[in-house]
């Protein structure tokens, strides 16, 4: 019995791919400079509809749902941070879109759904 290579992938899903692995970096970076996570989301956004049916269509939806949940920890923690709650919760929103960044980048790479 005769075992065919695996298939190689098309090039539609290894644009995707680059593409959901730049928008977790962009996740990643936002640390740095704030504005790369508006990137990500807006990369997110545009290919969403285009990566259903792929593997990469769980990483377009969670960049976006990072992006909206850390929005809203982000204003609270501002919002509460002159009583000292919030720079736990700005923390608590760091540590949380980092993770999210790191796991969907390792997924990507390895070509897998999040």
């Amino acid at each position: 019995m005769t075992t065919l290579p695996p298939a190689l992938p098309d090039q539609r899903e290894e644009d995707l791919r680059t593409l959901a692995m730049i928008a977790h970096g962009c996740m990643a970076a936002s640390f740095l400079n704030g504005i790369t996570f508006f990137i990500a989301v807006i990369i997110a956004y545009v290919k969403r509809a285009e990566a259903a049916g792929t593997p990469y269509e769980s990483h377009f939806a969670s960049v976006i749902r990072t992006f909206w949940i850390g929005f809203v920890l982000s204003v609270i923690g501002i919002l509460t941070s002159v009583i000292f709650v919030g720079l736990f919760i700005l923390f608590g929103t760091f540590i949380y879109v980092l993770v999210k960044a790191v796991i969907g980048l390792i997924k990507a790479s390895e070509r897998k759904p999040l």
